[in-house]
């Protein structure tokens, strides 16, 4: 299985804040490369949110691991996600995306759970950057 990551647990280094999350959570998971996605990268903070938008022109900056299905229990934790409940700040979906290299793959990705708030928009769309 795959996961899409663009914020803190992306293993490119970020000016913004510490990305040992990488390191703690994906440092055994494969890397398969970069990919965007369409929508809106937003910041809370110490932390990005993706706000999909599969018609917007905006698109987010990401990478892509292959990990275990073990994995996702302790990833779950550190975004905050019950999959269970509705009420979570992300909500961890399933998306087909095409990385850079051409190649297809259907992802997790953690995508912001409500959208309605006045957050600073990411205009490059890459956290990293």
């Amino acid at each position: 299985m795959y996961l899409f990551v663009y914020g803190t647990l992306r293993k490119t280094p970020s000016a913004r804040g510490n990305n040992d999350a990488h390191q703690r959570l994906l440092s055994q998971a494969s890397y398969c490369g970069t990919a965007w996605i369409q929508g809106q990268l937003v910041s809370l903070g110490a932390y990005p949110a993706l706000i999909l938008n599969d018609h917007a022109e905006a698109r987010v900056k990401g990478e892509i691991f292959k990990i275990a299905e073990k994995d996702l229990q302790q990833l779950d934790a550190y975004e905050e996600v019950d999959p269970h409940s509705n009420h979570n700040e992300y909500q961890r979906i399933q998306k087909e995306i095409i990385a850079d290299c051409g190649n297809a793959y259907s992802v997790w990705v953690y995508v912001l759970n409500n959208n309605s708030g006045n957050y600073e928009v990411i205009e490059s769309g890459d956290w990293c950057a």
